[in-house]
């Protein structure tokens, strides 16, 4: 709601949309009167208080655009990120792991993450740690990133009886599972995801 002043007596103007654009209502009407100023000269006027009252307003406007923006990026995220782990080429941690899955189950809500509890079920391994350390069984269940994971990540350290577990969670969705001096998992790993061996070339 804003004021437009037009011939010395000030009219409420509101905006809204139609199917044609943009409309604006005058309270009360305005009187174009053709005998005593031309419709040129009015709308002049009119187009005078309407600047004044966009003007007013351009900032909420690229607020809401700005909000818009970020909220599309946000859903297309998501839906990537919920592909990825649905993606049934890569293999469940329920299947391969059923023992560890329950495992972390019960360490999350123990320490009060329900939320990251009820995601175990879903997770998928998308690829485990490639380094040579006999000590580490670390997989991904969100594709790896190039460097860190930058803000939104948190770590989740647990009481396992067994070795240490630590979980990378980034945006509250769990993205790794730090297993370290847990050989079973790290040979069931290894079994599922193999090394990819150097190629050797052609013979000649």
């Amino acid at each position: 709601m804003s004021t437009v002043v037009y011939r010395d007596r000030a009219y409420d103007v509101k905006m809204r949309r139609d199917r044609r654009g943009v409309c604006f209502d005058f309270a009360p009407p305005l009187p174009l009167e053709r005998t005593h100023r031309s419709i040129r000269a009015d709308l002049e006027n009119i187009q005078a208080g309407l600047t004044d009252f966009l003007f007013e307003r351009w900032p909420y406007a690229i607020g809401l655009g700005a909000i818009a923006i970020w909220l599309v990026a946000l859903a297309k995220r998501n839906r990537r990120l919920s592909a990825e782990m649905n993606d049934e080429s890569t293999p469940a941690l329920a299947d391969v792991l059923p023992d560890l899955a329950e495992e972390l189950e019960v360490l999350l809500k123990g320490q009060g993450e329900g939320e990251l509890a009820d995601q175990v079920t879903g997770l998928r391994i998308v690829d485990r740690c490639r380094c040579q350390d006999d000590f580490c069984a670390t997989f991904y269940v969100l594709p790896k990133p190039h460097g860190s994971y930058g803000p939104g990540r948190r770590n989740v350290s647990l009481s396992p009886e067994k070795g240490m577990l630590i979980l990378d969670v980034v945006n509250e969705r769990i993205a790794g599972v730090e297993v370290l001096y847990r050989d079973e998992i790290r040979q069931t790993l290894q079994s599922v995801l193999p090394d990819v061996p150097a190629s050797s070339g052609n013979p000649e």
